[in-house]
């Protein structure tokens, strides 16, 4: 994100896939490096996915990666409606 270039956006979003839910701090990391370019995150959300962590986890069976990977497109389209919401109507 330190190389990204920001031109005239009115709204920043963010997606971070996750294993296990909710770990790590992608948008706390990504408010920072925003703030120093002088913008800010609108919104924020993760999509979680199968954990690809070997030494922790054992390698997810194939029904559980479609099942995660059928949740995440849901996800995914009622991310993308509440961003083409939020671009037309222009409230928060």
């Amino acid at each position: 994100m330190h190389k990204l270039t920001i031109l005239e956006s009115p709204y920043i979003f963010a997606i971070a896939t996750c294993g296990v839910p909710y770990w790590g701090r992608p948008f706390v990391d990504a408010a920072k490096i925003l703030q120093e370019k002088n913008q800010q995150l609108q919104a924020a959300w993760y999509v979680r996915l199968v954990s690809n962590y070997i030494p922790w986890r054992d390698i997810a069976a194939d029904w559980q990666i479609a099942v995660r990977a059928w949740l995440a497109e849901r996800k995914l389209k009622k991310i993308a409606s509440a961003i083409g919401n939020r671009e037309q109507h222009e409230t928060w």
